[in-house]
């Protein structure tokens, strides 16, 4: 332990005083906002499951099969409101030099009250009282002194670097004087003696301002400089807490120091969640398994590690783990009573795995259920709809597939891309025989996506760059046609779940370098007031001296001699404060200069990543748009076909159109159950939001019973498949 010597123990109390000082004055200002949830991704391939068939008249085809692990995120790109301090609790700091709220200097015993022996060394108490008036200084208590015999010899002094850390640590202990102590912390990188104490420093400051990309580069640094010492065990717990699950590079630099340090499970955070998710992109599953047996039950990563538990068994093939995983952990997430920041997320992302799990085994009343769990404001929600209504077509609900895929085409949705829901809403029709409004909605369908065909085709040959194309689109406040195509297309284009990852990664190193920014300003701004501080006293200095100048009275002239002291004072410790808050500034800027390139590169890689994502995703639009269209082609053949054969039925039969052989739109079909709240409701010309997803079509089944006898009879067609011969699919 170093202990300050005598002769600079003047000097170093003044600026402690005056680092008290900046800490009350600090008090004062105002808190930060608050900043949204990072979202999870994630992206898996499928096992290998029947593929179920439906019968709809005329030709037979498959059902396409439905990945549980297709998982998409936010359709917008969303950026994160302004920083908030995160709380002291999830940062271990360093204890200080001296204790967190002492200094231990060497005082001489001939300034002391008492005759003391010589050799003695006296600890120097001071406790910080604040001062409720924020036009004074704070008010300071009356030492108190503890004598310790000692050897001189054995007493050294701080060094300029070790008094500059201790006065760092010092502010760092209130959120609002962090960004002095980073500006004080960063010139101490330059020498080797204090490298890895400012990085500490700075990783804890720059975490506790949520400045978390600069942080952990800290972090790390510690970890290289300094292995396995306490400080590098505190910089990899801080490192820990502030990882994200999808931060796999860091997760692979900490994962090692972690295991050298044996740290407890409940402190490794995300860290498995990290590794586990690298590994499944990696289709590495027992490292991802490995990782995720590692995370304790109950913690608040434990639910998402069932996630990918579950995501884990249907790679594997365990299709009947995979669902039993998957709905405990639903189970769980409907109670509400987990930690979790964003409960609905991952509520949403299990219901939509679940559902899509039961459709593949054919329980498609399960997965209609299931379906309809997932949350309204989740970008999932719009595409389960058209797989509920799938799961209705093959339940035999046509009128509720019908109604359901009307609401999709309303104005409400009007911007959506929804292709597949007209097909849908079409097949919906041949099953109740109702072909005039079969072909109706085909040719809806027609009129819009062939002529957005037709402009993607167009787009596609001026080779565009996909990146520059989205950020001017959505800059431009995300216009009806936009580089020649529709806004619904560009808006599927970037709704890419890899797109959005790394735009929210490039969003947070933006506001991380706007928030470093705003750090240099908030301290020329107090830098500024004590500077209109300063002149003031020095004008009332002056002032004063002229009172004491003209004035008569000794009684008077001693009282203003009393206060010129208290005003020379002020003076001098306001000097003081300007000195560390110039020295602060300096080094702010330098920690920005610092940490720029690093943000400039990583900013660099990921526009390069997404660009990759946007052709990407670019490519699946076109194929799935051109899939759709060659599907309309056949069901506009087995539309006509349908309806001649339908035609000479009516014609060979004496059978009325209205016999009861005819299911009417309100009655419940077999195989479907509705819950007994639900009610019948006439359509009005309005969609209410709460509304969509519950409605069903009036039409009635006007198809002949099918019997051995009647006449006519024709083989009921399957749904329109993924491929063009599904007959070798079988």
């Amino acid at each position: 332990m170093k202990h300050i010597s005598t002769f600079r123990y003047n000097v170093n109390c003044q600026l402690l005083l005056s680092i008290s000082f900046v800490l009350f004055y600090f008090s004062s200002l105002g808190q930060a906002a608050n900043i949204s949830k990072t979202p999870k991704k994630l992206s898996v391939t499928k096992a290998s499951i029947a593929t179920p068939k439906l019968i709809v008249k005329g030709k037979t085809f498959k059902i396409k099969t439905i990945s549980p692990v297709t998982v998409k995120i936010d359709d917008a790109i969303t950026r994160p409101e302004s920083y908030i301090p995160m709380e002291k609790a999830k940062l271990k700091l360093p204890e200080l030099l001296a204790g967190p709220s002492s200094v231990s200097p060497v005082i001489p015993a001939s300034e002391m009250s008492v005759k003391l022996p010589p050799l003695i060394r006296y600890t120097l108490h001071i406790n910080w009282i604040g001062s409720t008036d924020q036009r004074l200084l704070p008010e300071w208590s009356a030492p108190t002194f503890t004598a310790v015999e000692t050897n001189p010899s054995e007493i050294e002094s701080y060094t300029d670097g070790e008094f500059k850390i201790l006065k760092s640590l010092v502010l760092l202990k209130s959120t609002e004087t962090t960004p002095i102590a980073i500006g004080l912390a960063n010139p101490l990188l330059k020498s080797n003696d204090t490298r890895t104490a400012a990085n500490e420093i700075l990783g804890i400051g720059l975490s506790q301002l949520n400045i978390r990309t600069a942080s952990q580069d800290h972090f790390k640094k510690v970890l290289i400089l300094e292995k396995e010492t306490p400080r590098a065990k505190r910089s990899l717990l801080n490192a820990l807490s502030a990882l994200k699950a999808n931060d796999f590079s860091d997760a692979q630099i900490l994962f090692p120091y972690s295991q050298k340090m044996k740290i407890n499970e409940n402190d490794l955070k995300s860290l498995p969640l990290a590794l586990a998710r690298e590994a499944l992109q990696k289709k590495d599953l027992d490292a991802a398994w490995l990782s995720l047996s590692t995370i304790p039950d109950g913690s608040e990563q434990s639910y998402e590690g069932s996630f990918l538990k579950a995501m884990v068994m249907y790679r594997s093939n365990n299709i009947d783990s995979a669902k039993k995983e998957l709905e405990t952990l639903l189970q769980k997430l409907q109670q509400l009573q987990v930690n979790l920041k964003d409960p609905k997320e991952l509520k949403s992302l299990t219901a939509s795995t679940l559902a899509q799990i039961y459709f593949q085994q054919g329980n498609y009343k399960m997965a209609y259920d299931t379906y309809r769990q997932i949350d309204q404001e989740h970008p999932l929600w719009l595409e389960s709809l058209v797989e509920t209504a799938w799961s209705q077509i093959l339940l035999k609900d046509y009128e509720g597939a019908a109604g359901n895929m009307f609401s999709l085409h309303t104005n409400y949705f009007k911007g959506a891309y929804k292709p597949e829901s007209y097909i849908v809403r079409t097949v919906s029709y041949l099953q109740l025989c109702q072909f005039g409004d079969a072909l109706s909605v085909l040719k809806d369908f027609l009129r819009k996506y062939k002529y957005a065909q037709n402009q993607i085709e167009a787009y596609k040959n001026k080779k565009p760059n996909h990146l520059d194309i989205i950020r001017d689109f959505l800059k431009a406040g995300s216009p009806k046609n936009f580089a020649g195509l529709p806004r619904s297309l560009l808006i599927e284009i970037a709704r890419d779940s890899k797109f959005i990852e790394l735009q929210r990664q490039l969003n947070e190193i933006e506001d991380d370098t706007n928030r470093m920014t705003q750090l240099s300003n908030k301290v020329e701004e107090v830098d500024q007031k004590f500077l209109q501080n300063q002149k003031k006293y020095t004008q009332l200095l002056k002032d004063l001296e002229t009172h004491i100048t003209q004035s008569n009275n000794p009684t008077k002239r001693d009282s203003l001699l009393v206060e010129k002291n208290n005003y020379e004072r002020h003076l001098k410790r306001l000097t003081l404060l300007r000195q560390i808050l110039q020295e602060s500034k300096q080094g702010l800027v330098a920690e920005a200069e610092l940490i720029s390139p690093l943000w400039n590169q990583n900013k660099s890689t990921i526009k390069s990543l997404q660009n990759i994502a946007l052709q990407s995703s670019f490519q699946n639009l076109e194929a799935d748009l051109t899939h759709w269209i060659d599907q309309s082609e056949l069901l506009y053949y087995e539309i006509h076909n349908g309806a001649g054969e339908h035609l000479r039925y009516q014609m060979a039969t004496t059978a009325s159109p209205n016999n009861d052989s005819r299911t009417p739109a309100s009655e419940k079909p077999k195989g479907f159950q509705k819950e007994d709240k639900d009610q019948q409701w006439a359509f009005d010309g309005e969609i209410w939001e709460d509304e969509v997803g519950h409605y069903r079509s009036s039409l009635k089944n006007v198809c002949p019973e099918e019997t051995s006898t009647q006449v006519g009879k024709r083989k009921p067609a399957n749904k329109p498949s993924d491929v063009a011969n599904s007959d070798n699919e079988n």
